[in-house]
This record gives structure tokens, C-alpha cells and sequence, in this order.
């Protein structure tokens, strides 16, 4: 979806990626290695108020080192991240980065190297919740590695990866999600983030792992959705929502498998959520075809799924992507018609 858009209206990078990421060795839209030596906390594990998770979920805490030495940047003391560009167009070099970070302490410093090369200095000093600090050059670049010599408490949020101008898209994917653990996230560092990347679009799909062939009665998700769904209004006022349905999910009935009757249920539920606070809603499972279509989808002569009639392939991820930019640029189209009529209509 990313490729899809940046290529009609420009813009790359791979936008917002986490500190660290179990995930991180199957991704391919950036080459991603960190230390060790972090900490973390998340959605789903136990927090409290003093766990000011990021909008990625998470909240990455690095080594302290009361003596910190700017000239000792290989010591194993100290935590680091280096993000490298990929072969994607659009994602093989860098134009601008900007780390996220939260409300900081006295003493706290990071050195910045692009390339393996030059490398700068910089003092983390924020007083917000959310902190940006912008880390441009004059020239692209394919490798840059942040190494934090901190001497208190830190909390780092993400790095974007990013282009000046045109569409970025941060794909703020998360293992385990109903969507409901989105409340976590304080509204004042939602607000955060948006104040420095001015969102425009916010996509939320979720309800996988919500669904279930024994549940019948979906009220108790309708009403944590609602509640996520009023959360993220609050948080980014001024941007779309969108919310995409879950896709059909395969459930093994005596040896066949068929669609998972939970499936229908949360869409039901996603959509009556969706009407009752005004976003849009895309219906995925009736876009693929509706009952049965991930096994379709799994077992065609080019399959589009894995065998465990839940999950996509790549290539089944691409034409949902395709899928869902189609219906996005068809919507834009008729928005500039409308645009172009009451111009027209003003005139006369």
C-alpha cells in the first residue's frame, strides 16, 4: 500500500519503525539490527502510569552509563540501533530521520553515524511527552545507527525513516492485538505524535484474535472497540479513520476447512462500531469473496495464503494492498469530481 501510494503522489521511506522488533528478521521494506541491552515495556504486557508506551505500543528503555564516554561508541555497555535501507524502490536510501523519544533527564546524549562514516552528537533534552529531534543531511544515505550514551532514564519511542514531501505510511503492526490495548497508550502521547507528523489517515485492522468458532455473543468487543475507536478520535481530532474488517479465517470442521463462524460475527460488530462513530469501513471478507474465500485463496494453483487458512502470503498481501488502494483512489477520484462541480456550480 505504501509502494501504491508514494507512486501516484510521491514520497519516500519507510516511515516510523520500533527500537527493537522480534519481527524484525522477516521484514523487507528495511534491514533492522539493535543491541541487545534494551528494555521494554508494551501493550500487552502489565503497565502502570509511569509506562508511557509509544504510539508503536511499545516503550524502549537503553543502558544507563553514569560515565559515558562519546569516544568508546563499542563498548557492549551501551544500547544502539542501525536501520539500513532495502533493495524496494523508494526504500533504498534515506532522506531524513527523526528520533522519538519521551520526556528526558539531565545527562542524556546520542551519537549518530550514517554510512559507517561521519557521525554527530547530539544532547536529548526534550520536556515533552513526545520529543522529536531531526537528523537531516544534504546528501540521501543508506545506513544510520543511533548509539545512546545516556546517564539516566531514557524513553525511546521509534525512528521515521522519511522523506520531505509526498505520502508516508507507518505500518504500526502488533503480534497478539484485539485493538482494544490501544487505550494504553496515554492520549497525550498520541497527541504527541501527531503534533509532529500531522497525520492525515488512520487505519485500523483488527479482530483476528478475536475471533472464535465457540464464541457466539460479541457484545464485550463491540464495547472495547467503541471505546479504542473514541480513543484514537480524541487523540488525532483532525484525521480520517479508517476501519478494515477482518478477512475470512479458516477453521478445520471435521477434517474440511470452512469459514470460521466467529468471522461474519466481528464483522458485524467492527462495521456497527465503524457507523456508530462516523469512520469509514471497508468489508475485507466480502472483498475476498466472503464465506469460504480463504481457502480459495490458499489452495489456488498460484495460492494467495498459507495452508493454515488464516494468514496471507506475499503475494495475497499485495492484492489485498491493490485491493484496498483501488477503492481508496476510487473514493479520491469521486471526491475531485464533486470538488470540480461545486467549483463549476460557484462560477455560474
Amino acid at each position: 500500500l505504501r509502494h501504491l501510494l508514494q507512486k501516484r503522489f510521491g514520497g519516500a521511506g519507510v516511515g516510523i519503525v520500533p527500537i527493537t522488533s522480534v519481527t524484525a528478521g522477516f521484514r523487507q521494506t528495511v534491514q533492522h539490527t539493535f543491541s541487545e541491552n534494551w528494555t521494554n515495556k508494551n501493550l500487552l504486557d502489565p503497565v502502570s502510569a509511569n509506562d508511557e508506551l509509544g504510539i508503536t505500543g511499545f516503550v524502549f528503555k537503553p543502558q544507563i552509563n553514569a560515565k559515558a564516554d562519546t569516544n568508546r561508541l563499542d563498548s557492549k555497555n551501551l544500547s544502539w540501533v542501525k536501520y539500513k535501507g532495502s533493495r524496494h524502490k523508494g526504500l533504498d536510501k534515506f532522506y531524513n530521520a527523526r528520533l522519538f523519544y519521551g520526556l528526558a533527564e539531565s545527562n542524556n546524549q546520542v551519537t549518530v553515524n550514517f554510512n559507517n562514516g561521519q557521525s554527530i552528537h547530539l544532547n536529548l533534552e526534550g520536556k515533552k511527552a513526545v520529543n522529536a529531534i531531526d537528523v537531516a543531511r544534504e546528501e540521501p544515505f543508506n545506513e544510520i545507527k543511533f548509539t545512546f550514551l545516556n546517564q539516566n532514564k531514557l524513553p525511546v519511542y521509534a525512528v521515521s525513516l522519511e522523506s520531505d514531501t509526498g505520502v508516508i505510511v507507518d505500518n504500526l503492526s502488533f503480534r497478539g492485538n484485539s485493538g482494544m490495548p490501544l487505550t494504553k497508550i496515554h492520549e497525550e502521547i498520541l497527541k504527541g505524535f501527531n503534533e509532529e507528523n500531522n497525520y492525515d489517515l488512520i487505519i485500523l485492522q483488527y479482530g483476528m484474535n478475536a475471533v472464535s468458532p465457540d464464541v457466539k455473543d460479541y457484545h464485550w468487543y463491540q464495547k472495547g472497540l467503541d471505546r479504542m475507536v473514541k480513543h484514537i478520535q480524541k487523540s488525532f481530532p483532525d484525521a480520517a479513520i479508517l476501519f478494515v474488517g477482518v478477512p475470512d479465517k479458516g477453521y478445520n470442521l471435521d477434517g474440511q476447512y470452512i469459514t470460521n463462524p466467529g468471522v461474519p460475527l466481528v464483522v458485524e460488530v467492527e462495521k456497527k462500531v465503524a457507523e456508530d462513530n462516523g469512520i469509514a469501513f471497508w468489508n475485507l471478507f466480502e472483498a475476498m469473496g466472503g464465506f469460504n474465500s480463504m481457502v480459495k485463496w490458499a489452495d489456488a494453483d498460484t495460492s494467495l495464503a498459507n495452508k493454515d487458512y488464516t494468514h496471507f502470503n506475499f503475494r495475497g498481501a499485495s492484492k489485498v494492498a491493490g485491493m484496498l488502494y483501488k477503492e481508496l483512489d476510487r473514493e479520491y477520484n469521486e471526491y475531485l469530481k464533486a470538488s470540480e462541480g461545486i467549483k463549476a456550480a460557484n462560477l455560474n
